[in-house]
């Protein structure tokens, strides 16, 4: 009677045996883009003077044995050989510094750029411009009674916008001051809106990138 109990116990652990073995093992995959990128300057902590590399499509499978495999594969969109996209920031952490008897004050930016009514993570980078546009910018700030407090090209690799309001660090401000902003884009100077000004801080709406000049109205 004991044999006959055992027979059919041995039988099911076989067949549970050969059906575990038969079964594929599951997977489960996730693809995370990191198309954006955010450089934070709110504070004085933070320290950006080095090259920043953003890798795309990485992609994490997960299998059922309890091991994690981890590819990453990176864009092209810096270079024709397919290299690692980067972006470079300059010494000063996204800073234009003055230049000596033109401008006054650092003009930067620190990302949270508000596209099209929505927050995101973009970053516009500023650059210095051109001595030329400099010494433009310069007669513009004479001919409408203010002192130009900085220059800056903008620019934001891969970000498209109908609208963005921007906020531009401009260290030395007291936030009291009358400040006018004018961008230098097809041949020209025209003024643009600014939202806010604060301490140390001037909101700009633009809808495209240009060459910015930051003038106080005395």
């Amino acid at each position: 009677m004991k044999k006959m109990v055992l027979a059919p116990v041995l039988a099911g652990i076989m067949l549970f045996s050969s059906v575990a073995i038969a079964a594929p093992s599951p997977t489960a995959e996730t693809t995370i883009n990191y198309n954006t990128y955010n450089y934070d300057y709110s504070t004085t902590t933070n320290d950006y003077s080095t090259t920043t590399t953003n890798n795309y499509n990485i992609k994490v499978t997960v299998k059922s044995d309890g091991k994690t495999k981890v590819k990453v594969k990176t864009g092209s969109s810096s270079s024709s050989s397919g290299g690692s996209p980067t972006v470079t920031i300059g010494s000063n952490n996204n800073t234009v510094t003055p230049v000596a008897g033109k401008t006054l004050y650092s003009i930067g930016q620190g990302g949270k750029v508000i596209l099209n009514g929505c927050k995101s993570r973009a970053t516009f980078i500023v650059s210095s411009p051109t001595s030329g546009k400099i010494s433009s910018a310069e007669t513009l700030a004479a001919s409408i009674s203010g002192k130009l407090l900085g220059v800056v090209d903008t620019s934001a690799p891969g970000v498209v916008f109908k609208t963005a309001r921007v906020n531009f660090y401009v260290g030395g401000l007291t936030g009291s001051e009358d400040i006018v902003v004018y961008e230098y884009a097809a041949g020209k100077w025209s003024q643009i809106p600014v939202a806010e000004v604060r301490k140390d801080h001037v909101l700009v709406d633009m809808t495209g990138h240009g060459t910015l000049a930051f003038i106080q109205l005395n």
